[in-house]
């Protein structure tokens, strides 16, 4: 049409407005516990014989050879993974092996069980210092973040497992995290179903095959847990931020505690002269009374005054001459404290002899003692590092549990006790008979000391026992002990097995 351009340019749109943030794209997320390497041959190989181990130890028993094993399989696949770096981290994992060498020659649970605790302990700690070669210096947020991210690497070993995209050992490593997060759960439907209906049943017995698939699952999960801790990018959580404490605050809290200890101190010394003998007896209370109401509370009270106290002085400058000199005195309170509550448990021993809990209540109030000595020693600004404080805490603990196994807490409860029945005290037979195989080559040896009428029951119980196999991978030499004991003392029934 004339007059009609022949074409007509259409309106510009403008610019196109950017997309939000992130659309229409995937933002990788970061791991909650990253690793810096995943699990090789060598860990491959240590998870396979942590899993085995585990299987022969718990149907040898935790006390035996087979346990001890265990613990030797487990540090050294970590060891020999290469993930753990640093002299004290090494150590760590070398000490947890030498406490299982203890599940060989102890049976008492009075001991096992604080070495068990012990060895998990240090293969968690071991774990977390190899992966940034972490020292001794640290803090009780460091110590207690580290075993929290270890734990967390613990729970989440099947992670381990995950190769490179696209891989081949990526999807036999893959098979081998499904077996590992699915064959719990596989195992007990069927073991389930198998109890459910007696012709599922009797097709095959599924109960020894899946106690096996589960034991070597949960050993084999164990070992790569502590391969990916000693793995973690980030072994230490950041720590928050403190309360900041005024010199006024730290003074009045630590002086209030010293005050309280220090009015106690003045009844203390009261109870001990005729005065308090005549409150105890107008309350209806003999000493011994008095001393079992008090022993606990007397090592709570211990306990919170070493928290306070590590609290004030990590919230505060340590080293002002008021604050330091308040802090000296309320140690030496405490320490009072403390040796007030051994008497009190002394007393009780005195009245109704020695048994493993009295005794191992002793252990801890003579370690609580240990301690506050340790802290003591951090006053000075020449003396012990407060950030070597916590180390030498958990160092002491360590020595205390050694010296427990070592000098066989079942047998002075029994020593103890037959010294008591010597002299004319009444001998509890049904106890010493529970304080287990650790107890018996004593007991036998103090037969015959004993009267008549405390000796037959005792010999009676003794061999009543029933013989318990201390061969191959249930070897325990302080059963192997007790059998020969019982052996020589009632017949060849009892004879190393």
């Amino acid at each position: 049409m004339p007059g009609t351009p022949a074409s007509t340019a259409a309106p510009s749109p403008g610019p196109r407005p950017a997309p939000p943030p992130g659309y229409g794209t995937s933002v990788p997320t970061a791991p909650l516990l990253p690793v810096v390497a995943r699990a090789d041959r060598r860990l491959v190989a240590g998870a396979a014989a942590g899993g085995i181990s585990l299987d022969v130890a718990a149907r040898a028993g935790l006390p035996t050879i087979a346990g001890t094993a265990c613990v030797l399989v487990a540090a050294g696949a970590l060891l020999l993974s290469g993930r753990v770096r640093g002299l004290v981290a090494r150590t760590a994992v070398a000490c947890a092996a030498a406490f299982g060498l203890v599940l060989t020659f102890r049976a008492s649970p009075w001991v096992i069980v604080p070495v068990t605790a012990s060895i998990v302990a240090l293969l968690l700690l071991g774990a977390s210092l190899g992966a940034d070669c972490g020292g001794l210096r640290a803090t009780f947020p460091v110590l207690g973040s580290r075993m929290i991210t270890a734990t967390g690497h613990l729970a989440a070993a099947p992670g381990m497992l995950a190769g490179p995209p696209g891989s081949r050992a990526r999807r036999v490593l893959a098979a081998g995290r499904g077996v590992l997060i699915g064959g719990p759960a596989i195992v007990a439907v069927c073991w389930l179903l198998t109890t459910a209906n007696p012709v599922f049943r009797s097709w095959f017995d599924l109960a020894p095959l899946a106690r096996h698939a589960l034991l070597i699952a949960i050993g084999a999960w164990t070992v790569l847990g502590l391969g990916r801790a000693a793995s973690a990018a980030r072994p230490v959580s950041p720590s928050p931020q403190v309360l900041t404490l005024s010199p006024a605050e730290a003074c009045v809290i630590t002086g209030g505690l010293g005050a309280v200890y220090a009015a106690f101190t003045v009844a203390q010394l009261e109870a001990l002269s005729g005065a308090g003998h005549r409150i105890l007896v107008t309350r209806g209370l003999t000493y011994a009374q008095y001393a079992r109401g008090g022993f606990f509370q007397l090592l709570a009270c211990a306990a919170i005054t070493l928290a306070v106290l590590l609290s004030v002085r990590a919230c505060s400058r340590p080293y002002r001459p008021l604050l330091t000199a308040l802090c000296a005195v309320t140690i030496a309170l405490t320490l009072g404290v403390v040796f007030s509550a051994i008497s009190r448990l002394d007393l009780y021993e005195a009245a109704f002899g020695l048994t493993l809990l009295r005794l191992a209540c002793l252990a801890a109030a003579c370690w609580i003692a240990v301690v506050f000595l340790l802290l003591a020693a951090t006053l000075p600004r020449r003396g012990l590092g407060s950030r070597y404080f916590p180390a030498a805490m958990v160092i002491s603990g360590l020595m205390a549990v050694t010296v427990w196994a070592i000098v066989n807490p079942a047998g002075i409860v029994a020593r103890t006790d037959v010294d008591r029945a010597r002299g004319g005290r009444p001998l509890d037979v049904s106890q010493l008979v529970g304080l287990g195989p650790d107890a018996v080559p004593a007991l036998a040896a103090a037969l015959p000391s004993l009267n008549p009428a405390d000796a037959a029951p005792l010999r009676q119980a003794l061999c009543a026992r029933r013989p318990v196999s201390a061969g191959g991978t249930a070897l325990n030499v302080s059963q192997r002990s007790a059998n020969g004991a019982l052996a020589r003392l009632c017949g060849t029934a009892f004879g190393p097995q």
